[in-house]
């Protein structure tokens, strides 16, 4: 009777104990299965440990690619990735930068005014005196544009890294993936600051006063501009005879070239800021480069944003997409990459035995 019972209890149980054999079995042929497509496994079963590698990297890819130029239905919903973020900080340091000055301040422009003539008596205001201040004021530019170009480099950085999260599991993989692309990062960061420079440097040097959005183009012997006479007050014009030099009464009249050029500059620019026209001299050429940097700032903005993004982000990208795999195949420590890739084979060998006893198992109990 007891042996009855415990029949009976049996083939109550088999049913329950059948059906968890058999999802466990499927799980794992389901498992088995992406490991072999991952691994290159072909209807003979033949494989090789350098397409499971590729595979690897090949994932990576694409998950990097995804990240920074998007155009894929695979793209995150919720955060922002690092092509997105890249935008965001390229437009708003830009947005700092075209807030920069656009212009120096009076008195600058008038010792820049007189150093431009040195000798020469000071009876206009020559191209090269725009040029000079150009040059002044976009030399300010330099250091953000190089700070721009270190932030989309860190946040290049920072998104290998979240890719390569992926491949976790193969340290040595992962460590050799992300010195590579790191390396052509740098690489492009300085090639990109170096052409960023050099463009800026062609601002600075060349000023295109009939530029044709520059409503202002006029010929140099037309510049609105007077003689300046360091040395002449409006009492001594009112009295041509008057020879003397009358100084201000805040400047030492003790000081002479004696004491050095520092303080005999100081003396003489302090005479000269009380000049009218040298005032208007500075203003004339103030207005004319605060009008030409506003072009010249929105060029430099313009080529900024391509050049990061052509020769930083996509030169990186395409590094990534042609050459990485090119890099690691050509690496001279490539077999020990393998090695840590063949551990798999042997993590599918286990999975294959136990898909057999499962199998095993699952036979039994639907014999019973």
């Amino acid at each position: 009777m007891l042996h009855v019972e415990l029949i009976e209890h049996i083939r109550r149980s088999l049913p329950a104990v059948r059906r968890e054999l058999s999802q466990k079995l499927n799980l794992l042929r389901k498992d088995v299965k992406l490991m072999d497509q991952m691994m290159g496994f072909n209807k003979e079963g033949s494989n090789g440990v350098q397409v499971f590698m590729q595979k690897l990297v090949f994932m990576f890819i694409e998950d990097m690619q995804t990240k920074l130029i998007g155009h894929s239905e695979s793209v995150g919903v919720n955060e922002l990735k690092a092509g997105a973020l890249i935008n965001f900080k390229i437009y708003s340091n830009l947005k700092k930068i075209m807030k920069m000055p656009t212009s120096l301040n009076s008195d600058e422009f008038m010792n820049l005014i007189a150093n431009v003539h040195g000798i020469r008596n000071i009876l206009s205001v020559p191209s090269i005196a725009l040029e000079a201040a150009c040059a002044k004021i976009l030399e300010k530019y330099k250091l953000p544009i190089e700070n721009l170009v270190d932030a989309i480099v860190d946040i290049l950085i920072l998104a290998v890294e979240e890719s390569a999260a992926l491949i976790y599991d193969y340290p040595c993989l992962k460590e050799h993936i992300s010195r590579f692309i790191n390396e052509s990062i740098d690489q492009a960061s300085e090639e990109c600051k170096d052409m960023l420079e050099k463009n800026l440097e062609s601002q600075m040097k060349c000023c295109n006063i009939y530029h044709w959005d520059l409503n202002i183009c006029l010929w140099e012997s037309n510049f609105s501009c007077s003689h300046v006479k360091v040395w002449s007050f409006e009492d001594d014009e009112n009295n041509e005879s008057t020879t003397s030099v009358d100084y201000d009464e805040d400047v030492e009249p003790t000081t002479s070239i004696d004491d050095g050029l520092s303080s005999f500059s100081k003396l003489i620019s302090v005479k000269m800021m009380g000049n009218d026209n040298a005032k208007k001299n500075s203003q004339t050429l103030s207005d004319m480069i605060e009008k030409y940097i506003l072009l010249v700032q929105k060029q430099i903005a313009d080529t900024t944003y391509k050049y990061i993004n052509v020769f930083l982000v996509h030169r990186v990208c395409d590094f990534i997409r042609k050459d990485l795999i090119i890099n690691l195949m050509n690496f001279s420590g490539k077999d020990v990459i393998m090695q840590e890739c063949e551990q798999e084979f042997e993590r599918r060998n286990e999975m294959l035995d136990l898909s057999a006893d499962l199998e095993e198992a699952l036979a039994a109990v639907q014999s019973f």
